[in-house]
């Protein structure tokens, strides 16, 4: 290797900007060096013409950027630095504009504590520190969060005063175990895989401190008590950089294939989404890769990856987007379709269907666009055949146009009649459906044969349920009207039967009768009953007069029974003081009394006439008309 040029002061003198005293670690990021000086308490920054630039730390003032003997430095991504604050035991954390971010460890106990930690090494969202004093590297997110912890007996391995940490393009970690004069290989889980010793060039490590590793597998070690640097050539023929860069590109490959195949199955779909570009950064990738150049071949192949990953995501929402709009679309023909299998009586369903519209939208919820564009094609093929069953089938139902032209002239008339049956009955009759769905189908008819039979089918239905409910009504109306004129004819009957003495008053049954007749058309159930109630009303009215009459008649015979038997008794009383049969008054007149009192004549004694025994009076019967008495017409004196 050429010397190129020297940073810092001669001497171990750091009097200017660009002096160093003890440097102890560099890394480089975006055109800058950065180098932890434990002499000069700080980081030194520069630019890529080794010009300096900045520092961090030195002469600082605040506790946040005061830093003791640094021995370690690394920047993230972000430009963040992290810096191994090994006199403080703490790692401090620094923006990219070097402001004061966070402080890892100090302060801290368990897992979160460090001890004179010497070393940091960022590998994606990871932070390695070489916890010296702790005896461990100790592995944490970039925020800080502990993560885990190597070499603290895993696999029988322990570290003693690890010195530098360093992490390979496959994920493995470098320790520099500087007591034991080792380098100790981690695998990236934190397995010890290896652990390098051996005699190399003559002597064996003596206190190495920094380590680093290259993109070809190449490791470099401060080999501090020999003072040298020794590199260890991999011992596989394939560097990881090569691997990782050979990965990258299959992952691209497989995620440009992937997308390519969903874009495929869409295209029938009107679905017009490009890879952005990925396939040809895949192939520039596969160039670099074949000249060697895996760095660049696995950036490329990354690019390519995120850029078929972005299209990935715009052909998924659209595929999402139209899949669900179509699948409402294939529903909607369901339903239809269900309505002509309902038409047409049909030995049909699209229960089947309606499960493989469900399997898409469950597909869909899931994110498998794919089972989701395969699944819905088999739904679309299944729904135009279906239809075409459905087509097929009622095309050999329909009924012939000449039928369903005399069925429709014949449903035509018989709502005529139908509408002036309900004039008739005063009844209201709403036919507007009806005469739609037969107006319908007389247009369709020379149109649509079977949309013309739908209609008529409907229309007849429509038909048949107003008849049945008018003929139901004009059925009770009748019925009430019969119920009406027999009361009408019982009441008169009953009016007319009157008796000697009074006579029925049927005003209420008239009455009565009078509001069944006015609600007979509107209410014929209704009308039925008053028309009873007027009849019952009437009968009772005939019932009360009969027994009155009965009752004045009963009176009226058992006074003349008993006007009979007194003139029968005085006849008698009569006939028995009237004398004997045939005896005369005498010729002479007795002679005046004289107030001479004479002698006492001698009685004739005279037969005595005992009175008639009285006829017996004849027990009460029940009354009943007397008979009249005969009539006695006196005879003309000749």
């Amino acid at each position: 290797m050429n010397y190129q040029t020297l940073l810092g002061g001669s001497a171990g003198q750091a009097t200017t900007d660009t002096g160093l005293m003890r440097p102890r670690s560099v890394t480089f990021f975006q055109g800058r060096i950065y180098v932890a000086d434990e002499g000069v308490g700080g980081v030194k920054i520069f630019t890529t013409n080794y010009g300096g630039d900045s520092s961090l730390g030195i002469g600082a003032q605040s506790e946040a950027y005061r830093l003791s003997t640094p021995s370690g430095v690394a920047v993230d991504a972000n430009g963040n630095i992290y810096v191994a604050d090994t006199g403080n035991n703490r790692v401090q954390v620094f923006d990219k504009t070097l402001s004061y971010n966070e402080t890892m460890g100090e302060g801290a106990i368990g897992d979160n504590a460090l001890s004179a930690p010497h070393d940091v090494f960022v590998k994606g969202d990871f932070l390695y520190i070489a916890d010296t004093g702790n005896d461990r590297v100790k592995v944490v997110y970039l925020n800080g969060t502990f993560f885990k912890k190597m070499g603290i007996g895993s696999g029988g391995v322990y570290l003693d005063r690890p010195g530098g940490v360093a992490v390979g393009f496959d994920g493995k970690v470098y320790v520099s175990n500087t007591q034991n004069n080792s380098i100790v290989v981690f695998s990236a889980g934190g397995n010890p895989i290896s652990i390098i010793n051996q005699n190399l060039s003559g002597k064996y490590l003596n206190n190495p401190r920094g380590i680093y590793v290259d993109a070809l597998d190449r490791i470099y070690v401060a080999d501090t008590g020999n003072n040298r640097i020794v590199i260890l050539a991999p011992t596989t023929t394939t560097p990881a950089i090569a691997l990782n860069a050979s990965a990258e590109i299959d992952l691209a490959a497989s995620a440009i294939e992937w997308f390519n195949a969903l874009r495929s199955a869409t295209e029938e779909m009107g679905i017009n989404v490009t890879d952005k570009g990925a396939a040809g950064y895949l192939n520039l990738s596969r160039s670099y890769y074949l000249s060697q150049e895996y760095g660049s071949a696995s950036e490329t192949a990354s690019l390519a990856r995120a850029l078929v990953g972005e299209a990935q995501d715009s052909l998924e929402a659209s595929v999402n987007e139209t899949l669900q709009a179509d699948v409402k679309v294939i529903v909607a023909r369901l339903d239809l379709y269900d309505r002509n299998i309902s038409a047409g009586n049909l030995d049909l369903s699209t229960a089947t269907l309606r499960a493989q519209a469900d399997a898409v939208k469950q597909k869909l919820a899931v994110a498998d666009y794919a089972g989701a564009v395969t699944a819905y094609k088999n739904l679309e093929t299944s729904a135009d055949e279906m239809e075409a069953d459905i087509n097929s089938a009622l095309e050999s139902a329909k009924k012939g146009r000449g039928e369903l032209t005399s069925e429709l002239d014949w449903l035509m008339g018989s709502t005529s009649v139908m509408k002036e049956k309900a004039s008739l009955y005063k009844q209201d009759l709403n036919t507007t459906a009806l005469d739609g769905l037969i107006s319908n189908s007389s247009y369709l008819l020379t149109r649509d044969l079977y949309a013309s039979t739908t209609s008529y089918d409907a229309a007849l239905t429509e038909f048949r349920a107003l008849n049945a409910s008018l003929e139901a009504k004009i059925g009770m109306i009748v019925d009430a009207n019969a119920s009406i004129m027999y009361a009408s004819a019982q009441i008169d009957a009953i009016k007319k039967t009157h008796g000697m003495f009074a006579a029925p008053d049927v005003t209420l049954s008239l009455s009565t009768l009078d509001e069944a007749k006015a609600i007979l058309f509107s209410n014929p159930a209704l009308a039925k009953e008053l028309a009873t109630q007027s009849v019952e009303s009437a009968k009772t009215e005939q019932a009360r007069i009969a027994d009155a009459e009965n009752s004045v008649k009963w009176s009226a015979g058992l006074f003349v029974l008993l006007l009979l038997v007194a003139i029968g008794v005085v006849y008698i009383v009569y006939k028995r003081r009237s004398g004997h049969h045939g005896a005369r008054p005498p010729l002479n007149p007795p002679p005046a009394e004289s107030s001479v009192p004479s002698a006492p004549s001698q009685e004739v004694a005279r037969p005595r006439i005992e009175p008639a025994a009285q006829a017996p009076v004849q027990p009460q019967v029940e009354s009943k008309p007397a008979a009249p008495a005969p009539k006695i017409v006196p005879k003309k004196r000749k």
